[in-house]
């Protein structure tokens, strides 16, 4: 099986002058490929130096010490003098920042989730009642107040932060008891469930589990 690494990488763009992108996860299957084909008996002798030379020789800071490299004379990008413009990486994108204001909205008996778009980040899957921003906590009662709702008790909770691959939540949190959710006006998705089948019946993503906990106390 190929080792296929960033030195290994560098190494096979720099020789082949290849200007596929290595951060994309196909074009390292593609590689993984193509080495496979002309790996040798010994596997791991060759994995080894082929990572070895891209460590130590055919280096990712600053100029190759092509003089040293085995492969000096039949290097494309050496005799062409663009040694340093390979390997191709497509910079990572910025993580967008989303505040999110958690709320773990309670009566005596039920518990309010909201599940999420079939399509996109956590597709289909149950959350807690979210409203976007950093919300005080006068904003959320007046919010709640609008919706019918009648707060017996507010309770701040811990901030919390999640990270995707190309977004971060960055959460803040209010436990809410109210007399009754089946009052409450409007339509936002919400559902209400029973908090004892909660846990079984209805999943929340990782990305909640800081709030989890006050969730489900009684």
């Amino acid at each position: 099986m190929p080792a296929v690494d960033g030195n290994v990488l560098r190494v096979l763009s720099r020789l082949r002058k290849d200007e596929r992108d290595i951060a994309a996860a196909q074009v390292r299957k593609e590689i993984e490929t193509e080495l496979r084909e002309v790996m040798p008996q010994r596997p791991g002798d060759f994995n080894q130096a082929l990572m070895e030379l891209g460590a130590m020789v055919c280096v990712p800071n600053g100029a190759p010490h092509c003089e040293k490299c085995p492969w000096e004379k039949l290097c494309s990008a050496h005799l062409e003098g663009c040694e340093l413009s390979y390997p191709n990486k497509s910079a990572k994108k910025e993580r967008v920042i989303e505040e999110k204001t958690v709320l773990i909205l309670r009566d005596k008996e039920l518990a309010a989730l909201r599940k999420r778009p079939a399509k996109g980040l956590l597709a289909g899957m149950y959350e807690f009642p979210c409203l976007p921003g950093r919300l005080s906590r006068e904003q959320v009662i007046d919010y709640l107040k609008k919706q019918g709702l009648s707060i017996l008790r507010i309770e701040s909770l811990p901030d919390s932060r999640h990270i995707f691959t190309h977004r971060e939540w960055h959460m803040t949190g209010y436990a809410v008891r109210v007399d009754e959710l089946a009052e409450r006006k409007g339509d936002d998705g919400l559902i209400f469930v029973d908090q004892r089948a909660a846990k079984e019946t209805y999943p929340i993503p990782s990305a909640y589990n800081a709030y989890k906990k006050f969730f489900l106390s009684t």
